[in-house]
């Protein structure tokens, strides 16, 4: 079942009541009542509740501390919307999992290091 917090997290992310219903598999009159009976406060951490000072010109911040955050994420994994993908190494020609966005090209630092340290070619010059 869905708590509060995981609510005002989608509220705060811009998503529709409709659609946190469809996320969150409730009906639409709960998220309706449960928005009503608990307002989100935006000055407020979504895990503990404390007051977050915002810095303008910033981004909103929604958690007081690394501390909220990790606990709040580690019980809400299934928010997580990291998508992973596979790619292939540059160097050993392996596939490996990384994330969509990431512009990693390696699997592991040693392929990385394996590539670094490689001969570059010689051209047919002859060096002085």
């Amino acid at each position: 079942m869905a708590d509060i917090s995981s609510m005002n997290y989608l509220l705060r992310r811009g998503l529709a009541r409709k659609e946190i219903s469809k996320l969150l598999d409730l009906p639409s009159a709960t998220i309706k009542t449960w928005c009503f009976r608990f307002p989100d406060n935006e000055n407020t951490c979504i895990h503990c509740g404390a007051e977050i000072a915002h810095t303008p010109g910033k981004k909103k911040r929604i958690f007081c501390s690394d501390k909220c955050r990790i606990i709040w994420w580690r019980k809400h994994p299934e928010l997580m919307q990291l998508k992973m993908v596979e790619k292939e190494c540059a160097h050993c020609k392996e596939t490996f999992l990384s994330y969509a966005s990431s512009k990693r090209k390696f699997c592991s630092r040693t392929c990385y290091h394996k590539s670094k340290h490689k001969e570059a070619p010689n051209d047919g010059k002859k060096e002085s």
